[in-house]
């Protein structure tokens, strides 16, 4: 599982995925801060064996602290592999709009998929000379 936080992602007819504005937080005016949209982006591969099969991906948004400020969940099926003996790789996209960051710090994107679980790390920090 791989997974970044991007500003937007465009998808060819082909397949093929642009992943657009890449970043590890954002630097703000003040806090409390609201992001009117963060597209939390996670690819995966699954073998043969789970074609088909329901995963229900969860993504918690955790302060430093350890508290939740954001729950979202997608269920997906694992698709049909490009040619028999390959892997099934496949996308999910989770647009969050108006997240909430109360202090600058850190914070965490976690993914859980079943025992499976990986943390994208997002920071907000405030510009020079900002109380």
């Amino acid at each position: 599982m791989a997974a970044v936080v991007a500003q937007g992602v465009r998808e060819h007819q082909d397949g093929r995925l642009d992943i657009l504005g890449i970043y590890p937080g954002v630097r703000v005016n003040a806090v409390p801060y609201v992001a009117p949209e963060i597209r939390l982006f996670i690819s995966f591969s699954a073998n043969q064996a789970e074609v088909g099969e329901e995963k229900v991906v969860q993504v918690h948004l955790l302060a430093a602290d350890g508290e939740l400020m954001r729950r979202a969940q997608a269920t997906v099926t694992v698709p049909d592999p490009p040619r028999p003996g390959s892997r099934a790789d496949f996308n999910v996209n989770f647009p969050l709009t108006d997240v909430p960051f109360v202090q600058a710090g850190d914070y965490g994107f976690h993914i859980l998929v079943e025992s499976v679980e990986k943390t994208v790390p997002f920071y907000i920090s405030l510009e020079e000379g900002q109380p």
